[in-house]
């Protein structure tokens, strides 16, 4: 394979990669509205250590650490997302 042959095969990860975060963020804000409702805070810091450990347990090999600082970036994201969404009193933005 040529390095075009990677890089393109990388550029169609990332689409699905963005893909499937655009998923991702669109349930974190059904999950901000939910908790609206109920007055609960954005941050459930029990449920984000058990995905974090579920996440390290099924790493690839060799990849853990990598793996962990991904999910820890995009756990953070969908956390910042609800904060804001939270804090937003019905007003779009």
């Amino acid at each position: 394979m040529e390095l075009k042959d990677y890089r393109a095969a990388i550029d169609a990860l990332d689409r699905e990669l963005l893909a499937l975060f655009a998923q991702r963020l669109s349930l974190c804000s059904e999950i901000a509205v939910w908790k609206k409702a109920r007055g609960l805070p954005a941050l459930d810091e029990a449920r984000e250590k058990e995905k974090l450990a579920a996440v390290k347990a099924h790493a690839p090999a060799g990849y853990e650490k990598e793996t962990a600082a991904f999910f820890e970036c995009v756990i953070a994201l969908c956390r910042a997302s609800e904060e804001r969404l939270l804090r937003q009193d019905g007003k779009e933005g």
